[in-house]
């Protein structure tokens, strides 16, 4: 019966000490979400010089921007025209050549 008495409250305070706030472990930081894959330059260059015709804008007013993986967008002069893009080459995971098709070209939002 003695060795029950000392025991509990030994255990009491072991438990007492597990919940002590300094004790209690600080909850770690999100981990980082993964950055987007940088978009196709080829894309990029391509729409750039395509837009500026399709825009009947010069080639410094058009801007050029991802609206999802294969959709982009270019806006210049009051209008905005949508491309598809698809890659034809890869080379390690990197698209080197591609094939885009003009959308829409329609008044600017």
């Amino acid at each position: 019966m003695l060795r029950l008495r000392l025991a509990l409250p030994s255990v009491f305070l072991a438990l007492l000490g597990a919940c002590h706030p300094a004790q209690v472990p600080k909850p770690r930081p999100a981990a980082p979400t993964a950055a987007p894959a940088p978009a196709p330059p080829v894309f990029f260059r391509f729409i750039s010089a395509r837009a500026s015709t399709d825009l009947s804008c010069p080639a410094a007013s058009v801007k050029v921007r991802v609206l999802h993986e294969q959709t982009w967008a270019a806006t210049g002069c009051g209008q905005q025209a949508t491309y598809n893009c698809f890659c034809t080459r890869s080379v390690a995971r990197e698209c080197r050549d591609g094939v885009c098709s003009l959308g829409l070209v329609a008044p600017s939002p």
